[in-house]
């Protein structure tokens, strides 16, 4: 296990997404900063501000993934990322701040990959994305990406101090392969999980509900 691409000092730009939201500058002075491409579009930035992005539109899925992996990228319950077209997405400052991370393979290439600006540790988008679809954490959103969450999944590697407050669709592994491919997970599957963590429980689905309050009746 290594880093790929050691963080290098640069000089960084004060973010325009954040800073000026803060300060009441219109849009038209922020694509003044951004190299003065003028934009309507969704707007993002990392917590110094030295990378920013915008995309024309979320497609979706909005999830909340649960994986021990995604946990330590957000450093919190779950790591909610918005998927948009990669045609429809833009880095517009900062490239030379992107910095990835390649974890171990533990089923088959590519890894899994974590992308962050290499002067704050901020989750950013890829700089280059090669596929069809990017997948960006909806935290760096500076502009309402105009979807909402819709699901969970892979909730059999949520702690045991986790619950889920909210009544949006849940699925372990299985289902969301279920989900995503119309076929049965293959019987010889064996569940693996990042080395430090503790094997996924696999009778999750009622421990990790919140019980819904009775109503008052009158």
């Amino acid at each position: 296990m290594k880093c790929l691409n050691r963080a290098k000092t640069g000089q960084i730009t004060q973010s325009p997404s954040l800073a000026d939201q803060a300060q009441g500058r219109p849009r038209q002075e922020y694509a003044q900063h951004a190299g003065g491409h003028t934009s309507m579009a969704i707007r993002g930035s990392c917590l110094c501000g030295g990378i920013t992005f915008e995309i024309d539109r979320a497609i979706g899925p909005a999830e909340f993934c649960h994986c021990n992996r995604c946990r330590k990228v957000s450093g919190s319950t779950a790591l909610l990322t918005i998927r948009a077209k990669t045609e429809d997405y833009r880095l517009l400052s900062g490239r030379e701040l992107v910095r990835s991370y390649a974890a171990p393979v533990l089923y088959k290439p590519p890894p899994y990959q974590s992308t962050f600006c290499s002067n704050c540790g901020s989750p950013v988008p890829e700089a280059s994305p090669k596929g069809e679809y990017i997948e960006i954490p909806a935290g760096v959103f500076d502009d309402d990406p105009g979807i909402r969450p819709d699901k969970h999944i892979f909730i059999e590697f949520m702690p045991h101090w986790d619950v889920l407050s909210d009544d949006l669709p849940a699925y372990t592994r299985a289902e969301i392969y279920r989900l995503r491919t119309g076929h049965d997970q293959p019987k010889d599957f064996e569940l693996r999980w990042h080395a430090s963590a503790q094997a996924p429980d696999k009778s999750v689905r009622a421990q990790h509900r919140k019980p819904k309050r009775a109503r008052r009746t009158k």
